[in-house]
């Protein structure tokens, strides 16, 4: 119930009023390894993750309760839950390996989102074994590539994001696995 005082009469009236009291959204954030993964804490919810480096600016397209960084830094999520808002810490995460130098000088990925295939460019004539995993780590889909065969069919796919494993079997990035993140339409 709700009372009501009528402050220049000094009346009371007792109102019957629903009252609702939402709780505060979890704002606690979990880290996973390979790949470095932030997951908010909270499910049902709305998500934006922020880069704390950069004045917790949103990052574009990042909107999902899972959010996989492509680069060192802090990151932070907004979570939004009954109408009410929380920002969570910023989280410092550490991106470690030859990730940058394998998907700048070996290998190409496109389109990214795609709708029914990826083409995996690789630069070099390597063979390579990809793995599908999505979000929940299930393996989705497993492949040999090499220079030549280089077509993956993701149209039995459902939308959402998905983690490419590569993993080089000759050269000098052999049994060095890097991850890649593509978005299915």
């Amino acid at each position: 119930s709700l009372t009501v005082t009528d402050t220049n009469t000094n009346i009371s009236n007792v109102m019957q009023q629903n009252i609702i009291v939402n709780t505060l959204p979890d704002d606690t954030v979990s880290i996973q390894n390979n790949p470095v993964t932030l997951t908010a804490n909270q499910s049902n919810a709305t998500y934006q993750w922020l880069d704390c480096n950069n004045g917790q600016t949103p990052i574009a397209g990042e909107t999902h309760q899972n959010f996989i960084p492509n680069q060192s830094g802090n990151y932070a999520v907004i979570i939004t839950l009954n109408h009410c808002d929380m920002i969570s810490d910023c989280y410092t995460v550490t991106v470690v390996g030859l990730r940058d130098e394998v998907l700048n000088h070996q290998i190409k990925i496109y389109p990214n989102p795609a709708s029914n295939q990826i083409k995996i460019k690789l630069l070099e004539d390597h063979l390579v074994k990809l793995e599908i995993i999505d979000l929940q780590g299930q393996k989705m889909g497993y492949y040999r590539l090499n220079k030549s065969m280089n077509l993956i069919n993701i149209s039995n796919l459902k939308p959402g994001i998905y983690i490419l494993k590569i993993q080089f079997l000759s050269g000098k990035y052999q049994d060095k696995p890097s991850y890649l993140k593509f978005i299915k339409k």
